[in-house]
């Protein structure tokens, strides 16, 4: 963490008496003095994580506004259901703070595989900022502050100039992103195209049949040995490739199922060339169904079953 974050938030703590800071202090002591100085309006949420979202929801509903500080990634992912369902009804001022954990990696070129961008593709009232130098964060935290709606920001290393594209990476294996646990089908997003795959888990469920969501990066190469697990626990595979198809992530994993599968596999790659910019889910969701009676896999829903 930097000294420029606790100084920018310190200050609006100052200045906003209606704003409150939820934060961790056994993971982030940094914090010790704000929570000395506004002890009426911080939070710390160190043993209570899994009430941090009813607390901001609660206070917002009081008129407060609300500054939550969480680890990224494993808070968007631990919380992505419930924040799918807060956020949208959320009528004040929400700022999350993501702060990276040791583990995390960002890394520009897979930004759109990171949890907070399905947040903010599914939910339009979500603000995503990224600062990149000490200056801009002051700025960006003031402006979300103010704005009425929900916003986000991810804390990365800040530097002293603007970030710069680094001219070569190597490539590294990075491990997919499993939201949900289901035990038939497996719809896999690729960057942007994980809030289609969201969709369409949900009319699948709808149909009674056991989903499961997964971020798949757009980094090569493929995780093979994830992979492979998957292909022993589900019968069914369907990707949503982002904006930019021509990554070919999809074929790759279409490719790779072909080649290492030992019993029946569904597969089909949707992509937003399908139907322009707006894929209709309902028709894709028919057409999977028919795939999935071709193959017999019948849906495990006993509550479906009976209707």
């Amino acid at each position: 963490m930097k000294a420029a974050l606790f100084r920018e938030l310190y200050e609006l703590a100052h200045k906003d008496d209606d704003l409150c800071i939820l934060a961790s202090l056994s993971q982030h002591p940094d914090f010790k003095q704000i929570a000395h100085d506004f002890s009426s309006r911080f939070i710390d949420i160190s043993a209570n994580e899994h009430s941090a979202l009813s607390i901001c929801e609660a206070l917002i509903q009081t008129n407060k506004s609300v500054i939550l500080c969480v680890e990224i990634p494993s808070f968007i992912v631990r919380w992505f259901e419930h924040l799918l369902l807060l956020l949208p009804k959320l009528p004040g001022r929400l700022v999350i703070i993501g702060i990276p954990n040791q583990q995390s990696h960002t890394n520009s070129l897979y930004h759109h595989a990171r949890p907070e961008t399905v947040l903010m593709q599914l939910i339009p009232r979500v603000t995503v900022i990224a600062p990149s130098t000490h200056e801009e964060l002051g700025v960006l935290l003031t402006h979300a502050h103010t704005l009425k709606q929900v916003s986000y920001i991810h804390f990365n290393n800040l530097q002293k100039s603007l970030v710069t594209e680094p001219s070569a990476i190597t490539p590294q294996l990075f491990e997919p992103i499993k939201y949900s646990s289901g035990s038939q089908v497996i719809c896999i997003g690729i960057g942007s195209g994980l809030s289609r795959a969201y969709q369409a888990k949900l009319h699948l469920e709808e149909y009674g049949y056991s989903t499961a969501l997964v971020s798949m990066p757009t980094i090569q190469p493929l995780n093979e040995p994830i992979l492979r697990k998957y292909l022993h626990s589900y019968s069914a595979f369907f990707v949503f490739e982002g904006d930019v198809p021509t990554l070919g992530v999809g074929s790759k994993i279409g490719n790779f199922i072909a080649e290492n599968h030992e019993r029946k596999i569904i597969f089909k790659s949707f992509h937003s060339s399908f139907g322009s910019n707006n894929l209709d889910f309902r028709a894709i969701t028919l057409e999977i169904l028919e795939l999935m009676a071709q193959f017999n896999i019948i849906p495990n829903n006993q509550a479906w079953q009976r209707k």
